[in-house]
């Protein structure tokens, strides 16, 4: 298997979807947590914000595929399975942390 393409494909998956996905929600709103209010309505930006990590696993797990001669398959599941894991950490740290984003 080669884990250093599929680390480094998902860590940069990571730093796509999330980059993105927390610089819409601050362009659009100007913190991350205002952008979760319950009391918000569901527009386009609340849907851009879920479906930026599912496009770039989907984009990083091709890439993977395309670039590994052996266990196709399994390797591209599991780099679109960790960008999306390490996706939904960040958006929990962001949410439930001390930061001010």
């Amino acid at each position: 298997m080669r884990l250093k393409l599929v680390l480094l494909t998902s860590l940069v998956g990571l730093l796509i979807s999330a980059g993105a996905a927390i610089g819409l929600a601050v362009a659009t709103v100007g913190s991350w947590k205002a952008f979760f209010n319950p009391s918000r309505p569901i527009d386009w930006t609340v849907m851009a914000i879920y479906l930026i990590p599912l496009l770039t696993a989907v984009v990083a797990s091709i890439f993977v595929y395309r670039h590994t001669a052996r266990r196709r398959k399994l390797q591209s599941v599991l780099t679109g399975v960790l960008v999306l894991l390490l996706s939904l950490m960040v958006y929990v740290a962001l949410t439930l942390g001390p930061f001010h984003i």
